[in-house]
């Protein structure tokens, strides 16, 4: 509306294909302070590095070493007055862990399932977080298809958006990525019971509408889903909900993009926040911020 009142009926219905690409549902779903914000940072510079996200995760990896322990499923959470005990499985083993805090950096419908420990309006707020699902197909072409842009949008297709990643240097082809948002719960249950094949079929056809020829030159397909892509943003998530999500009980550190907004900034800022909130319980100097 806000949109459709300054600009007119098209640049809304471009924002709301740009609502889908980014929170995964339509606008009339959003905040518009949350939309608004996200649309205003869009106007900085963006970055993008080959491997994607993956990479920070295993350099984040590589720099802690043992201080993290991949393969591990935690199945029960607790705090007392003096430590939290942290029950968890791994290589068939079950394990007992003690700390002075734990930072929760999970989806809350996680947070829900493993901390039974928690105030009444935590559990309210945790319950009260809706998240979009996604399907994203990855797409491997024998040929390019664009090399003039990082992503399109098409209003009118199975997928929002397909993006196209820096090309590995010394090979051919392409890969394009086709991104699917399919909305909050409804949505949800209809990817569940969509099958791949007709996921891949959609997209290399509209694939090839767009780029004519082009979906016979993909050499493969594979299909990823996010039942729980990222949370929704929806009005009054920001001043009633995101709030009481961040606030930290007792022993507990809460930290994630549902505690600020979708995307890896969201993250890396709530991460930082509540790894400072917990040095200061435990009598800790903060650690200052060095610009990248």
């Amino acid at each position: 509306k806000y949109l459709e009142d300054l600009y007119g009926p098209e640049v809304a219905r471009i924002g709301d294909l740009y609502s889908r690409d980014v929170f995964g549902i339509t606008a009339g779903e959003i905040s518009a302070f949350a939309g608004l914000l996200y649309l205003e940072g869009e106007l900085e510079a963006t970055y993008s590095g080959v491997g994607g996200l993956g990479e920070v995760t295993e350099a984040l990896g590589r720099e802690l070493k043992d201080n993290i322990r991949t393969g591990s499923f935690v199945w029960s959470v607790s705090q007392d007055d003096d430590s939290v005990t942290v029950q968890y499985d791994r290589g068939g083993k079950s394990y007992v862990a003690k700390s002075k805090t734990v930072v929760w950096a999970v989806p809350s419908m996680v947070i829900k399932k493993l901390a039974g420990d928690l105030s009444m309006p935590k559990k309210r707020a945790l319950s009260a977080v809706r998240y979009s699902a996604y399907a994203v197909v990855p797409m491997s072409l024998a040929k390019p298809v664009s090399t003039g842009t990082f992503a399109l949008w098409n209003a009118n297709a199975f997928f929002t958006t397909l993006t196209f990643p820096a090309p590995t240097p010394g090979k051919t082809g392409q890969v394009v990525v086709a991104y699917v948002p399919y909305g909050g719960e409804p949505g949800r249950k209809r990817l569940q019971a969509t099958s791949d094949a007709f996921i891949k079929s959609r997209v290399a056809a509209d694939l090839d509408r767009m780029f004519p020829g082009s979906a016979a030159d993909i050499q493969d397909a594979e299909v990823i889903r996010w039942g729980h892509a990222m949370p929704v943003p929806e009005p009054d998530y920001m001043t009633k909900v995101r709030p009481i999500l961040a606030r930290p009980e007792r022993r507990y550190f809460f930290a994630g993009v549902d505690t600020q907004l979708p995307a890896v900034e969201g993250a890396v800022f709530a991460g930082h926040i509540a790894a400072q909130k917990t040095r200061k319980f435990l009598g800790l100097p903060e650690v200052p911020v060095v610009p990248a």
